[in-house]
C-alpha cells in the first residue's frame, strides 16, 4: 500500500505497535498515523477494563510514535464511567505529555 501512495493508519491498544517495532521496525515510518486506544487515563481502571496489565504498553506505544515522529492520537470510547471531568482533564494532560491529539468516540445508549 505504501508504494501505491495509499495512507495507512493503525489503531491499537499498543500491543501491535510494540510488536511491529520489535520485529518489523522498517514498517513503522510507512504508517501515516496511529491511534492508541485508552479506556481510562487512570492505569488501574484501564487495566481492569481490559482484563490485563496493558496501560504501560499504551504509554510505550505513544513513546514509539514520538520516536518515529508519527502523527498520533489517544482514542477513548466515552461512557458514563470514563468521561467524568477529572478523567477528561487527566486525558488532556496525558495527551499533552505525549504530544498526542485526542479523539473521543461516544457510545450512544437508549
Amino acid at each position: 500500500m505504501y508504494n501505491l501512495n495509499i495512507k495507512v493508519g493503525l489503531t491499537t491498544s499498543g500491543i501491535s505497535l510494540i510488536a511491529l517495532e520489535k520485529f518489523f521496525p522498517e514498517v513503522i515510518p510507512k504508517i501515516n498515523d496511529i491511534d492508541i486506544s485508552i479506556d481510562s487515563p487512570y492505569e488501574e481502571e484501564h487495566n481492569k477494563n481490559r482484563g490485563q496489565n496493558v496501560f504501560r504498553l499504551a504509554l510505550k506505544s505513544l513513546e514509539i510514535c514520538e520516536k518515529y515522529n508519527i502523527d498520533h492520537s489517544i482514542v477513548i470510547c466515552a461512557m458514563k464511567w470514563n468521561s467524568t471531568e477529572d478523567r477528561i482533564i487527566k486525558l488532556v494532560s496525558l495527551a499533552k505529555k505525549y504530544n498526542a491529539n485526542i479523539r473521543i468516540n461516544y457510545v450512544k445508549t437508549n
